[in-house]
């Protein structure tokens, strides 16, 4: 079951070593432990005598060097694995070599071999999403000179409120993790500043990197300025009223839905397609889809708004039934666009130019850190 075969992160830590405790006491040989365990979750099953030895799977997928940082006591450094299934499950599945979605080196060591650069070069990375701090920290190790610009007070994107719910706790840490080593690298940080054509040019770079992110969908409904934006319902449920809708049954719809239910809000989630959470892959959309109904979301599929009311939406299903659907608070969920236009005046200001991560197409991080190797290293 998706529920504890290489569990998603939509389901607990460590699902399943009360099975290597029970087992345990029922044989005299050693016992191993695995499953959606990191150092700390696997020193404490050792401690409480669950098991003998605990293996690692996805963690040594996300980090090969973990036992060497964990020897030389450096647990702030080891890459985290979120569990997002996004490159070691679906290319499983595809019958591909996997890769992983925070660490490109994965399968591909010889071609992704991190070495001091011949020639050094002067390197400015806008947009201090996933995307931008991952060139950036990488770019620095190989030892560029990198200027990392970013028009908010903080680094992260998107991917802060992607990470608020509780349960997106691993992928918190993979968060963690990028603004931790970006802050240990040598790469110089700009935050509150906003990059424009003359601010870039007039650092000389030799190689400039797009990361302007991607921005919320505002889908052609009526009344639609009502409703809230997945950032400020994420990074503020207690702003939401007791009965939520959230349009849109997509990844960012359908986890925002379950991440209200932890708030103890009643929640329907409306999509105008067959399924919901379609981008998952099907261990993970068959976890999340199980989450959201032990919470009792209602789910309408083939549903179409038609109009946000003072109260609640307005509806229309795929029988042509015209319903409405109470609620405090609306949550318009329906995706993401990249910003193209913040990206297209700095085309062409230094000798080589890279468009990365959602600046390209609002997609995942699985996209975010492979499109920022490839840039480092092609500069």
């Amino acid at each position: 079951m998706a529920t504890s075969m290489i569990t998603p992160l939509y389901m607990p830590q460590a699902p399943i070593v009360h099975l290597a405790a029970e087992m345990k006491k029922a044989v005299d040989i050693p016992v191993i432990t695995v499953g959606a365990l990191n150092v700390e979750l696997g020193e404490k099953a050792l401690k409480d005598g669950h098991a003998d030895i605990v293996a690692f799977g996805r963690a040594l997928v996300a980090d090969a060097e973990l036992p060497n940082k964990v020897a030389e006591d450096r647990l702030e450094d080891i890459r985290p694995c979120c569990r997002g299934h996004e490159g070691c499950i679906t290319l499983f599945f595809a019958g591909c070599p996997i890769r992983c979605e925070v660490n490109p080196q994965c399968g591909r060591e010889l071609e992704y071999k991190v070495e001091k650069a011949a020639q050094p070069k002067n390197v400015v990375v806008i947009g201090g999403g996933v995307a931008g701090m991952e060139a950036a920290r990488l770019a620095s190790e190989i030892g560029h000179t990198v200027t990392l610009l970013e028009k908010t007070d903080k680094l992260g994107g998107h991917f802060i409120e992607g990470t608020a719910a509780k349960f997106k706790i691993e992928a918190k840490g993979t968060l963690d993790w990028l603004i931790r080593q970006v802050a240990k690298s040598k790469a110089r940080v700009v935050l509150g500043k906003e990059a424009t054509p003359e601010l870039v040019a007039s650092y000389h770079p030799d190689a400039v990197i797009i990361a302007t992110g991607s921005h919320y969908k505002t889908p052609p409904i009526k009344g639609i300025e009502k409703a809230n934006l997945p950032d400020e319902t994420l990074l503020h449920p207690d702003r939401t009223g007791a009965e939520v809708v959230v349009i849109g049954g997509g990844l960012i719809g359908s986890e925002t839905a379950l991440s209200l239910t932890e708030y103890g809000k009643t929640v329907t989630l409306v999509e105008m397609l067959e399924d919901i959470a379609m981008e998952d892959e099907p261990l993970s959309q068959t976890a999340i889809k199980l989450r959201l109904q032990e919470e009792n979301v209602a789910v309408h599929t083939h549903t179409r708004v038609t109009e946000v009311t003072d109260n609640g939406i307005r509806c229309i299903n795929a029988e042509g039934t015209e319903f409405e659907i109470p609620a405090q608070t609306i949550v318009a969920a329906t995706g993401l666009n990249a910003n193209q236009e913040a990206a297209a005046p700095f085309a062409g200001i230094a000798p080589k130019t890279f468009k990365i991560g959602d600046a390209v197409q609002a997609r995942k991080i699985f996209q975010c850190f492979h499109e920022a190797w490839h840039a480092v290293l092609n500069i």
